[in-house]
């Protein structure tokens, strides 16, 4: 018995490992609205793009798209404690006083689009 327990274990451990670390950069908050055949072409576009400019060294980001889609960027120090595949050090505690957060959209062609209101006073 104690050998049928130890194997449904390590067997449970292999299967969740892989999602564990494919989740790890991000997490969907956001976007009960749309189909799950967009969500899984979003997540599956997002995966493939470079967000690192957005991350922030201790915070998590929300990232927000324009029909509703959230995402929230997991900070470089959470992704170094899961994954120890990152350095630190390339990332910054803020993205300073003059930045504006961009909405970001999916166009038909699947290239992440990120787009920023500049308004100036």
């Amino acid at each position: 018995m104690k050998k049928i327990k130890t194997l449904l274990v390590i067997l449970f451990l292999t299967c969740i490992t892989p999602f564990m670390k494919s989740q790890t950069s991000f997490n969907i908050i956001g976007g009960s609205s749309i189909s799950k055949e967009t969500m899984v072409k979003y997540e599956k576009i997002i995966k493939q793009s470079n967000l690192e400019d957005y991350r922030l060294k201790t915070k998590s980001v929300i990232l927000t798209f324009t029909n509703g889609f959230k995402i929230e960027l997991i900070s470089a120090e959470q992704i170094f404690i899961h994954d120890h595949k990152i350095n630190v050090s390339n990332y910054s505690d803020d993205h300073g006083k003059q930045y504006t957060d961009p909405t970001f959209f999916i166009n038909d062609d699947g290239f992440l689009i990120a787009l920023y209101t500049h308004i100036e006073k």
